[in-house]
């Protein structure tokens, strides 16, 4: 479904807009908070988590900020927790 939902927001075969494409979004970044969780990520990092990685999914696929700072900033955040 992630791989799925990747494709829909790169727009190669459809166009996602508006509640769906906020959708798409959420798909992956949720199949990212099942690893981690399995990974032993605490509940309580749940929002945190998901606000972190949207801002992620939104400058990669909607040019929203500057996509390295921000998997910088992600990944300094997240790694290894």
């Amino acid at each position: 479904m992630k791989s799925m939902a990747r494709v829909a927001l790169s727009g190669k075969i459809i166009k996602l807009e508006g509640k769906e494409r906020d959708e798409a979004k959420g798909i992956i970044i949720l199949a990212w908070w099942a690893r981690e969780k399995q990974n032993g990520l605490s509940d309580s990092a749940f929002d945190d988590y998901m606000l972190d990685h949207l801002d992620l999914i939104d400058a990669e696929y909607d040019s929203q900020g500057n996509l390295r700072e921000i998997s910088e900033r992600v990944s300094k955040t997240w790694q290894g927790i």
